[in-house]
């Protein structure tokens, strides 16, 4: 006699496992649990065949059927893609554990063929966007806000944001330790993004300037014997669900309205796009009235550099950072013209943006700073590109994220290779491309001023 297909639905559901062997974390076990036994009622009750001997064509009508209340009461269809993708896989894994665990010797039905929907892909959010939530975060401390109040616990939010634009989900995010944590190295052991396992990541050096900024303010908490890097008011675990989006919704209030951004923004989404870190600073500025301070080319720390002794990734956030702490004009929008003259917050705004692009347009490529070596027969041509690169973006002099390696940046035409670009100005360059600064850095790249000339794709993973 065939097993009861609900009491294998517990059984499968107590393992905790998806289809990969994975284990079901968040909301999964819930969403899955109410998807199967929906299928369940509906094939045993309703069609009447049983979930044993279902076909394709069950589940498709199953799909189709399902309805939800709308906000008038009128149920209507869901046919979003995502729901419908979810449904199949909780499906999947339903039958592949009845297969695995002997209640039948195969599955009736091929799953795979009805997974027709393309997903809509999360479009991440570019560099100058990433760079402007890191700002609003910041805005965030006591002392340092400019839009609105930061909250009940500052350092607290602004860790969080720190974590999501370094590129950790949410579940990363609220199930890190204090022993996980290890300042020696910079590295944190987090979980996998889905599923069980940890792995040793480094986190740039902004990220830790935010952990020694919030550990003071931190309320002792502890979680069947682990103490959360995060912790609630209460000292409480914080929920993965819940209180990173609520955290997100929060620094988004802080982004002044011309510092332009999606409609909707999410955590997620600020983990798959790239940082703003370049981990070659601290961050100063953690504590109730301590200044922001700058890392100078020459090493040293000031609260008032001046622009020629930054690199260009600094000197494009001062420049951020001090039109976010221009008020803003209560009185116009910030895409509506306003004559010059009529408004002095917007004649404000509109000369410190103007500074600002000015600032772009004569910056000069950080490569043009670099020794040229002599030319040695016995090098081979990479090994003195990456040299003279050492590991730097040859616009802004940054190195390499841990996740985002250098792009190599080429000619279109010619397909010679002309030298390495961080993700910034990787972006900054498909945005701009006719700027007068990328003009300057097309006619002296690194590739010309070390006499190579090299086809795309080169380097091959060797950056």
């Amino acid at each position: 006699m065939a097993a009861n297909p609900y009491v294998v639905m517990e059984q499968w559901l107590a393992t905790g496992l998806g289809k990969q062997g994975r284990a079901l974390q968040g909301t999964s076990p819930r969403r899955y649990r109410a998807d199967v036994k929906g299928w369940l009622d509906f094939i045993e009750g309703v069609v009447g065949i049983g979930a044993w001997n279902a076909r394709e064509a069950h589940v498709e009508t199953w799909l189709s059927a399902r309805l939800h209340p709308t906000r008038h009461g009128e149920p209507r269809p869901n046919r979003s893609p995502h729901n419908r993708d979810r449904r199949l896989s909780a499906l999947a894994a339903f039958y592949d554990y009845a297969v695995k665990a002997g209640h039948i010797d195969t599955a009736p039905i091929h799953l795979v063929a009805l997974r027709t929907t393309e997903l809509p892909r999360t479009t991440p959010l570019t560099p100058r966007e990433m760079l402007y939530i890191h700002i609003a975060a910041d805005d965030l401390l006591p002392g340092q806000q400019h839009h609105g109040d930061g909250g009940p616990s500052p350092h607290r939010d602004r860790l969080m944001a720190y974590l999501m634009l370094a590129g950790l989900r949410p579940r990363q995010i609220t199930t890190l330790d204090l022993e996980d944590l290890n300042p020696t190295t910079h590295t944190a052991k987090t979980l996998f993004p889905k599923g069980d396992g940890t792995q040793e990541r480094t986190l740039p050096l902004e990220v830790w300037g935010a952990i020694d900024g919030y550990l003071p303010h931190r309320r002792p908490g502890h979680d069947g014997g682990h103490e959360p890097l995060l912790t609630s008011r209460a000292g409480k675990r914080l929920d993965s669900n819940q209180t990173p989006g609520a955290v997100l919704r929060r620094i988004l209030d802080h982004v002044p309205a011309d510092f332009h951004l999606p409609q909707r923004v999410t955590p997620d989404q600020l983990a798959l796009s790239p940082s703003p870190f370049a981990g070659g600073t601290w961050r100063k500025g953690s504590q109730p009235g301590e200044p922001l301070a700058y890392r100078t080319t020459a090493g040293t720390w000031t609260t008032t550099p001046a622009d020629h002794d930054l690199d260009l990734q600094l000197r494009i956030q001062r420049h951020l950072r001090s039109l976010n702490a221009l008020p803003p004009c209560a009185e116009h929008p910030a895409d509506e013209p306003v004559e010059p003259g009529d408004c002095a917050p917007c004649d404000d705004r509109s000369a410190a943006w103007k500074a600002f692009d000015a600032m772009l347009d004569t910056a000069e490529p950080h490569c043009w700073t670099w020794e040229v070596t002599p030319y040695d027969p016995h090098q081979e041509p990479a090994e003195r590109f990456l040299a003279f690169h050492n590991r730097r973006c040859a616009m802004c002099g940054n190195p390499p994220s841990s996740e985002t390696p250098h792009h190599e940046d080429h000619d279109t035409d010619t397909r010679h290779v002309r030298g390495l670009l961080c993700a910034t100005c990787t972006a900054d360059h498909n945005d701009s491309p006719t700027s007068a600064r990328w003009n300057r850095y097309r006619d002296r790249t690194p590739a010309t001023l070390l006499g190579l000339a090299q086809t795309f794709p080169w380097l091959r993973g060797r950056r």
